[in-house]
């Protein structure tokens, strides 16, 4: 499958303890529970319910919502990820269902309630690739099975475009140079980490869209959006100052 990443270096940009230092303030605990809460609330999920996380990550909020008491199954492309949420889980004194895969190849049929993709991690992939990606998704739900995307909204991330951002933590320092390609709509980043006196670099490359592009992108992919957010919040509409989208659609 084609992909606009070809140079990425996966390792580098999501490796688990490089990933989690810089990424820590973003993080903390108290912000999972409440997403916990408004994923349960807006998905309207119950104990024994099956839902996949795609891709999980760390499993921070997977962990949680097992922890709620549904069968979470995380799957995801970076070993080290999750071999952290295996801790987690552990530590949480419950269990994940975790598997070790490219979204590109999910193969289920008809498994889940459930399924969320979260943290703005569509896009990395050509557009026919991207909705390939919901459509497997969609076949990994059962009919009426909801599923929750969350994403940066393009119309304000161009607003408030900043080519350079410098994330610093004492003398470690995560730098993020950007380009924005109007035509494509592909935001373009050279991520330069320095991390206890070692240096790494990685490129990579996201396809940004707004609500519109969103919801034509579900409906081909067998989806009927139900509700929208303009963030992690259940009273905020989705309006012209909402940088992060939560959209639930359904499996039809």
């Amino acid at each position: 499958m084609k992909t606009e990443n070809k140079h990425m270096d996966v390792n580098t940009l999501f490796d688990s303890e490089w990933y989690l230092y810089f990424y820590q303030n973003m993080l903390k605990p108290e912000k999972t529970e409440k997403e916990v809460e408004f994923l349960c609330n807006i998905l309207q999920a119950k104990p024994g319910d099956k839902l996949l996380d795609i891709p999980c990550g760390h499993g921070r909020h997977a962990v949680g919502l097992a922890q709620k008491g549904l069968k979470v199954t995380g799957y995801d492309l970076c070993e080290g990820f999750l071999k952290v949420a295996e801790k987690s889980a552990a530590k949480a004194n419950t269990s994940l269902d975790l598997v070790h895969g490219d979204m590109r190849e999910l193969d289920f049929n008809s498994r889940f309630d459930f399924a969320i993709q979260l943290f703005t991690a569509f896009g990395y992939f050509d557009d026919d690739t991207n909705l390939d990606v919901l459509k497997r998704i969609r076949r990994a739900l059962k009919p009426g099975g909801r599923f929750c995307i969350d994403f940066i909204n393009r119309d304000i991330f161009l607003k408030h475009f900043l080519p350079s951002i410098v994330h610093k933590i004492g003398d470690d320092l995560m730098i993020d140079r950007s380009k924005f390609d109007i035509i494509t709509g592909r935001n373009t980043t050279e991520r330069i980490m320095i991390k206890d006196g070692e240096r790494r670099e990685t490129t990579f490359s996201i396809r940004f869209v707004n609500y519109n592009e969103m919801e034509r992108m579900l409906q081909e992919a067998g989806f009927r959006i139900l509700n929208q957010f303009g963030g992690w919040d259940e009273n905020k509409p989705v309006d012209s100052n909402a940088f992060r989208i939560v959209i639930v659609a359904e499996a039809v």
